[in-house]
């Protein structure tokens, strides 16, 4: 199966997660990768706000927890260096971005892995068609109503290139007495706490699918 092809916004993404790589800040690149992914949808919801940005790089990387380097605890005074907020911005600046340019952040994430890495943990990337194609003969048919003990596990999610898919089909697919916002809400609430499902052995991989639901999330 052959690497995907990027286009100028992937070439943005991509750029934004070496430089940060070249830093000393000691990020490798799925941790890089995670950054520019919160980044980017905090970027996406406030356009051009260098204080909500800000806040979604503490908020990156404030984890206090093994699998994380916790460089910018929300307490630790520790400043966001300018001169890479700045570039963060004027990069992002460059483009225009929608909710949907989350897909493109499992491309980037598989293409900055060295092979030995991908190897090693059995990363590679799902094409969309090969998705749909899942989805097309496990799910109901969309005129079916999902029935309450209906689950999806991607026991090896990756960077969540299939589950952001099953989110949205799922998301179409279940039932909430409520209209409008309130029921939109229920539904998502019910698809991720009760239909879907992912994990995998790499704890960087999983906090980028999680940060690629926000996005569909976001959209719908």
């Amino acid at each position: 199966m052959g690497r995907p092809r990027i286009d100028s916004r992937e070439a943005t993404i991509g750029r934004l997660v070496e430089d940060l790589v070249r830093q000393p800040l000691g990020l490798h690149p799925p941790a890089a990768c995670l950054l520019v992914a919160d980044c980017l949808l905090s970027w996406i919801r406030h356009p051009r706000d260098l204080r909500r940005l800000e806040r979604a790089w503490r908020g990156s990387l404030a984890f206090d927890q093994a699998s994380r380097l916790p460089l910018f605890a929300p307490d630790s005074g520790e400043s966001v260096p300018p001169e890479l907020l700045s570039r963060i911005a004027t990069e992002l600046s460059t483009q225009t971005w929608t909710l949907e340019d989350g897909e493109r952040l499992g491309t980037t994430f598989e293409l900055l892995l060295n092979p030995q890495h991908r190897k090693s943990q059995g990363a590679f990337y799902t094409p969309r068609e090969v998705v749909d194609y899942l989805l097309a003969q496990g799910l109901p048919p969309p005129d079916r109503p999902l029935p309450r003990d209906f689950r999806v596990l991607d026991p090896s999610c990756g960077a969540g290139n299939f589950l952001s898919v099953t989110l949205e089909a799922l998301h179409a697919r279940v039932w909430s007495p409520l209209d409008g916002i309130e029921g939109r809400f229920q539904r998502m609430e019910r698809v991720l706490k009760e239909h879907l499902f992912g994990v995998d052995r790499d704890p960087w991989a999983v906090r980028l699918a999680q940060s690629r639901l926000r996005f569909v999330q976001a959209r719908l």
